[in-house]
């Protein structure tokens, strides 16, 4: 569901498919029907509708340089498959994507009537618009406390005071003519300090709106990359493995090793989960092995299943 017009760009690099791919997650878990998410107030919800626009997309890359994609707008349902088609652009190395949550002022206020019926802020089934006055529902979030299905909460929220660009750091390189941007949105995260109770039904520009819209902004999205190491930072202040040295270099052995009184394997894989090598390690043993490509590396220690990361420059 999206409408998308060439961008301008001043700087000549190779031209490459860019794709932005979303990752639905609710507490750290791809999102479903059956998904139940919980707060930092420790309240429990499931979803049974995630949809919202996404606007005003731009690209900062390849030492500073910006491309605008413009008039391009994503109206996106978190129960599906997010991989949306930027364009071929001159990109080679991303360091950060903007966006908007939301329809920006310019637009949200035109005739719904006006697009075909395919385009992004035509007329919805269930309704994304609220009226010209309003303009468009910048999220539609509804669905039933944990304790009871009795127990309804929906957040439509809207207004122009409530839509502002967000930046988001990530690290993306081209191959093979294609560039993807993989980000993670936690949904659990818009409903940050955020009180359901026993149900609330708040379909407007105030209150717990703007609280889930500031949220959508500041604390949902963030590199899946990022995401994936800060919870291996995480497990490995637990860990009794050790890796050297770090960071090692294209080609240069490196030694793992299992300060464990039990057998371990363990399997390296890429950041795209593709295994890269494996092994047995024994008790108080260690491994030593290299790799050809540089890139962060996850290394599973299967039986106390423990990641750390391993980088190769």
């Amino acid at each position: 569901m999206l409408w998308i017009a060439l961008l301008t760009t001043s700087v000549c690099f190779a031209q490459n498919d860019v794709y932005l791919n979303i990752n639905h997650l609710m507490n750290g878990q791809q999102l479903s029907n059956t998904s139940v998410g919980t707060n930092n107030l420790d309240e429990s919800f499931s979803c049974t509708r995630m949809e919202y626009y996404l606007s005003q997309i731009s690209i900062w890359h390849d030492g500073g340089q910006q491309t605008t994609v413009e008039d391009t707008w994503f109206l996106i349902d978190a129960f599906e498959e997010s991989s949306l088609y930027l364009g071929n652009f001159d990109i080679q190395n991303v360091d950060s994507i903007v966006f908007g949550v939301g329809v920006e002022e310019a637009a949200n206020h035109l005739d719904p009537a006006l697009y075909e019926e395919s385009h992004p802020l035509a007329y919805q089934n269930p309704s994304m618009h609220w009226g010209w006055t309003s303009g468009y529902r910048f999220v539609a979030f509804e669905g039933t406390m944990a304790a009871s299905d009795a127990y309804i909460w929906q957040v439509h929220a809207l207004g122009d005071n409530n839509y502002e660009l967000t930046q988001v750091s990530v690290e993306a390189e081209a191959a093979d003519g294609t560039l993807e941007i993989e980000l993670n949105g936690n949904y659990d995260r818009a409903f940050e300090n955020v009180q359901l109770g026993t149900g609330i039904i708040v379909h407007g520009t105030s209150g717990k709106a703007i609280a889930v819209m500031t949220n959508m902004q500041t604390n949902v999205f963030v590199s899946a990359e990022e995401d994936i190491l800060n919870s291996i930072e995480e497990e490995e202040l637990l860990s009794n493995f050790q890796i050297f040295p770090q960071p090692a270099s294209v080609n240069e052995a490196f030694t793992i090793v299992n300060n464990n009184a039990i057998n371990e394997k363990l399997i390296v894989y890429n950041l795209h989960g593709a295994e890269i090598f494996s092994s047995d390690l024994n008790a108080f043993g260690e491994t030593n092995f290299q790799l050809s490509s540089s890139g962060i590396y996850l290394v599973h220690f299967v039986e106390s299943d423990i990641f750390k990361k391993l980088i190769i420059r």
